[in-house]
């Protein structure tokens, strides 16, 4: 279909969302580190993140969307596409976000997030187009940072619950 999304590889092109300022975007591999043949591989995508046979809660147990391959009666749904592993990249955004607001009290850029994640991911080689992409690694990112205090090289990251349930945005 041409725009990246399930169904065709682009290699010369990107469309909306993607291809609008301020926005990361992304393509999507297995978990071998293989790029998906379905998604965006050109020099405007930023990011690699998991995107094939990902398991997804549904919405309604009556229906599964047509990407996804669903079993009778299960609360889970099988889905491979770009749309699988754009939320990834979003929650390792709002993670670094999160955590720096909590650690010093300090915010990145959506820039500064992207060169980050980029700097720090595992290196893929598109064979098909000689690209390099970074896919993405949360935990390099964090080291990446500099504010996680560590004990013989492992960091130590506490989770804390809010307090009275509230929630800092």
């Amino acid at each position: 279909n041409g725009d990246g999304t399930q169904g065709s590889g682009n290699y010369t092109h990107i469309s909306a969302p993607a291809c609008l300022s301020n926005v990361t975007s992304v393509g999507a591999t297995d978990k071998s580190y293989n790029i998906a043949n379905y998604g965006n591989r050109n020099n405007m995508t930023l990011l690699m993140a998991p995107g094939s046979s990902i398991q997804s809660l549904r919405y309604n147990q009556e229906t599964c969307l047509s990407a996804c391959s669903c079993s009778p009666g299960s609360e889970l749904m099988t889905c491979s596409g770009t749309s699988m592993a754009a939320p990834h990249v979003a929650g390792v955004y709002a993670l670094l976000y999160q955590y720096l607001k909590a650690e010093n009290n300090s915010v990145l850029t959506n820039k500064q997030l992207k060169e980050t994640l980029n700097a720090t991911g595992t290196q893929i080689i598109d064979s098909k187009t000689n690209l390099t992409y970074s896919f993405i690694d949360v935990y390099k990112a964090i080291l990446e940072l500099g504010f996680v205090p560590e004990v013989n090289n492992t960091p130590i990251i506490n989770l804390n619950s809010p307090i009275n349930n509230e929630t800092d945005y």
